[in-house]
């Protein structure tokens, strides 16, 4: 491919016009790529988290929690809200514009050649060039240890030619079903595909089914499996915002203090060990099972010689940030940002709603991939809402605000429609509502985010 890549602009756009080529599910061309550069992957310690939901909270908190520790620590998750940088982290930074399309350059070269050697198949993916920049980045940055979010499945996505010291897979449903297998007994086997031979396995998987499936996989690969639901026990109190440390209190998202009915503290009982008083930054119950891997995590890193003190632990959950996901914006009236869009999100994000927000009323702004099971998300989410702001998001991939208005005739009095987000965001003017809430796309959520804080929106 000949475009000309000279500035991040360049690479932002030669990035996109990969985009087209989808989900490709296999390991050769990665593998043949990273070899090119020596295998970088291979130059510190990783671990690999998979799941349906969950893994980017987990990603989040386990990082903070071994950066907190002391460790110089990279991140890679996906997808991003504004800046396709934000995939590539070390710590809390971004990598560099000027860093990141220096490789990007330098790894087209190289996909080029390789590809007129005949030596790939096929060109790579937007996410192998990403994943490839991930790797390099971190390796000539001198990371102690990377925590790598699975974009899709696990048995053959991209991230998986590393070898993880421990992994973890989240939970299991119903999504990408497509690619990963029609029920949970074959996407939980999918997911299995980051267990190593004689490795280390967490989850917080629920389903009887998946569980089974995923230890019957580590079973075969003599790998040791942890329930962080089975082995791990929190206990949950609400507490008043009035009534909590002042300390605790400023790393509260102030939005979200004044909306929630009572704010979660938790204690938490390891197998030995009793973490008191914790107020997690990420909300929403959901995330208990998120912490208990994380936690669960660190300790067995402890073990296998990292030095992680329990003040760390506590800190790392306290301090964690994952944009976008139950996340509150001080904006005309509290809004409430949300990027589910498979039905364990959506359940998550109704179960937030009915006992964090109860007796609150909505308006809702609503977005969906064609893909996506979008008759379960209008059927938990149109029917609370007061009103339903529908954007057109000009994409061939989303449903027009039309079709969603023609499913949903039912519901067809509360519904509006607009040419974009920003219409709705210049027009929109709240009457007898407690919150604004956006749900159903991280597309959509990236959109908002972008326009609110006034940036343009990287593709």
């Amino acid at each position: 491919m000949t475009r000309k890549i000279q500035t991040f602009e360049d690479a932002v756009s030669f990035l996109s016009s990969l985009s087209t080529s989808g989900i490709k599910l296999g390991l050769d061309t990665i593998s043949t790529l990273t070899t090119s550069f020596n295998n970088p992957e291979k130059t510190y310690k990783t671990v690999l988290v998979a799941g349906t939901n969950g893994k980017g909270s987990v990603c989040a908190m386990l990082g903070k929690i071994l950066s907190t520790a002391g460790y110089k620590t990279g991140i890679y998750t996906s997808p991003h809200l504004i800046d396709v940088r934000e995939r590539i982290r070390i710590n809390d930074d971004l990598i560099a514009k000027n860093r990141f399309t220096e490789l990007l350059i330098e790894i087209k070269d190289a996909a080029d050649r390789l590809t007129e050697r005949g030596e790939l198949d096929q060109y790579p993916t937007y996410f192998e060039f990403i994943t490839t920049i991930a790797f390099r980045y971190f390796a000539e940055e001198g990371l102690d240890i990377a925590v790598l979010e699975v974009g899709l499945g696990g048995r053959f996505d991209a991230v998986n030619i590393v070898d993880p010291i421990i992994s973890i897979i989240t939970d299991v449903d119903l999504d990408h079903k497509r690619h990963l297998g029609k029920d949970l007994t074959q996407i939980a086997g999918e997911k299995a595909g980051i267990i190593r031979k004689s490795g280390t396995l967490i989850t917080s998987v629920r389903q009887r089914n998946a569980f089974r499936e995923i230890n019957r996989i580590a079973e075969i690969k003599n790998s040791s499996v942890h329930s962080a639901l089975n082995d791990i026990a929190i206990s949950v109190n609400t507490a008043k915002a009035d009534t909590i440390n002042e300390e605790k209190l400023r790393k509260i998202n102030p939005t979200r203090q004044k909306m929630e009915n009572g704010l979660d503290c938790i204690d938490i009982q390891t197998s030995n060990i009793l973490y008191e008083g914790i107020f997690p930054a990420l909300t929403g119950r959901h995330q208990l099972r998120n912490i208990s891997s994380s936690i669960y995590a660190a300790e067995l890193l402890r073990n296998k010689g990292f030095d992680i003190h329990d003040a760390a632990i506590i800190e790392g959950i306290e301090n964690a940030s994952w944009p976008g996901r139950l996340e509150w914006i001080d904006w005309k009236i509290p809004l409430l940002i949300d990027g589910a869009h498979n039905p364990s999100g959506m359940r998550t994000l109704k179960d937030y709603v009915n006992e964090k927000l109860k007796g609150k009323r909505f308006d809702l702004i609503f977005a969906v991939k064609r893909s996506k099971d979008y008759r379960r998300m209008i059927e938990k989410l149109f029917l609370p809402a007061n009103r339903i702001l529908l954007p057109d998001m000009k994409k061939a991939s989303f449903l027009s605000p039309e079709e969603i208005t023609e499913m949903a005739h039912h519901h067809s009095s509360k519904i509006e429609t607009y040419a974009s987000i920003v219409d709705i965001i210049q027009a929109y003017k709240p009457d007898d509502v407690d919150f604004t809430l956006a749900a159903g796309s991280l597309y959509l959520i990236g959109n908002i985010k972008a326009h609110l804080e006034g940036s343009r929106r990287i593709p």
